[in-house]
């Protein structure tokens, strides 16, 4: 059996298989442990072929809770045009990438979701 590497929530979401993106949508990138909020704003993909190349925006996450150090957030999202800017590829195992990092995070659609992990 294989170890699992980094927060459970995170290898869950990453493995999800989400709606198919549209302009606006949400985005979260799945690190270690931490998650970060995206936004769509652009599809790159043909029109009238599935959806397999899209542009996300890092958004603004602002903490709205009083929790401290927990891992109880509650987050309030604004759209950035001028976030970092990632293209997204969808692999051949159903997996959002950065386009040139298919090692790196996995992405994914329909939702929104930061999260900080301050036990590392």
């Amino acid at each position: 059996m294989g170890q699992m590497v980094g927060g459970l929530m995170n290898r869950l979401g990453e493995r999800a298989i989400g709606p198919e993106p549209e302009v606006g949508m949400g985005c979260t990138e799945f690190m270690y442990s931490d998650r970060h909020a995206y936004t769509v704003v652009e599809i790159l993909s043909k029109p009238g072929t599935p959806v397999k190349r899209v542009v996300v925006t890092r958004d603004i996450a602002t903490r709205i809770d009083n929790y401290g150090m927990s891992d109880a957030q509650d987050y309030e999202y604004t759209t950035d045009p001028n976030g970092i800017r990632r293209i997204l590829r969808l692999n051949k195992w159903g997996q959002w990438k950065e386009e040139g990092s298919p090692d790196g995070s996995s992405y994914g659609m329909g939702r929104r979701d930061e999260y900080y992990d301050y036990t590392f």
